[in-house]
């Protein structure tokens, strides 16, 4: 585990601290310039933002809780608490989106419509470029390293970006035709779906492997393979598998002949583990059930 830690935890911290950064760089200039610039929409971005802020302070959380191994209270180990920020994550995007569509309901009722300053633009253009650049750093590296929260974080960058986007094309239409002042309100309320569901496909999925949903059917089939090439693995007759944060268990029942030795057997089942390791670095556990063979009968 240890070496896992060592492999895992750097590169996944330098990118969301680097998120960190610059979602407090384009809080204070969306702050500022939704104000000055008489941009609602910019102001809920600058909120959506704030929201990124504590998805990523999350993302810290779960990467250093997920990378404790097993103890005596936790014998499958911590993955379990890197999917619960994933959930905690969804649950505060899906609020921000909330409260975004609220506020700019109620101003499309009771505020006057005044066109955004060019700056609100300049500011959106600026959010939108960065925030989809940090995007797919933030998911190249997830997939790399197999960080399921790294990966709904970059997701929600992505939510960023199209908001900026939104906003960048409400303020250009009310920059265009000053008459067209209401773009930048309900450009605030597509922000706010736009959040709403994202908050919501991350939470869905984090829910999924709390309640241990089988993985992709792709994983299950990789596995098999290394299975039916371990000498001795006459038949399949299982293999489940369920997740742990970035982790997996693995749990095959197999069948081997049946004039075979226990000693036998159990050299098998040692070398058909540690094979599914080699082949599957995020295979933390491998358990291997034996019994004498009969029939070819697998079910994934």
């Amino acid at each position: 585990m240890d070496n896992q830690t060592h492999q895992f935890g750097d590169p996944t911290r330098k990118v969301t601290l680097l998120g960190m950064f610059l979602n407090i760089t384009l809080i204070v200039g969306k702050l500022w310039g939704g104000i000055a610039g008489h941009s609602t929409a910019l102001v809920a971005d600058a909120v959506h933002s704030i929201s990124d802020l504590f998805s990523d302070i999350l993302v810290l959380w779960g990467l250093k809780i997920g990378e404790k191994g097993p103890d005596t209270d936790h014998h499958f180990g911590h993955g379990k608490m890197e999917t619960i920020a994933t959930m905690g994550m969804g649950v505060l995007i899906i609020a921000t989106g909330i409260g975004i569509g609220v506020e700019a309901a109620s101003k499309i009722r009771g505020e006057s419509q005044v066109s955004p300053d060019l700056i609100v633009l300049a500011i959106a253009l600026v959010s939108l470029l960065s925030k989809e650049a940090i995007f797919h750093y933030t998911k190249i590296t997830g997939e790399r390293f197999k960080r399921p929260v790294l990966i709904s974080n970059a997701w929600h960058h992505r939510s960023d970006a199209l908001s900026s986007l939104t906003v960048l094309v409400g303020a250009a239409g009310a920059r265009i035709k000053p008459d067209w002042g209401f773009l930048d309100f309900y450009a605030a309320i597509l922000v706010s779906l736009l959040i709403i569901k994202s908050g919501v496909s991350i939470f869905i999925e984090a829910t999924k492997d709390i309640v241990d949903t089988a993985p992709d059917p792709e994983l299950c089939r990789k596995i098999e393979d290394v299975a039916k090439s371990t000498p001795g693995v006459v038949e399949i007759h299982d293999i489940k598998i369920r997740r742990s944060g970035r982790f997996i268990l693995v749990y095959l029942e197999i069948g081997v002949a049946p004039e075979m030795s226990v000693r036998e057997a159990a050299g098998i089942a040692e070398n058909l583990e540690k094979n599914v390791r080699r082949e599957l670095e995020e295979a933390i556990e491998v358990s291997v059930s034996i019994r004498p063979a009969r029939s070819y009968n697998i079910e994934c």
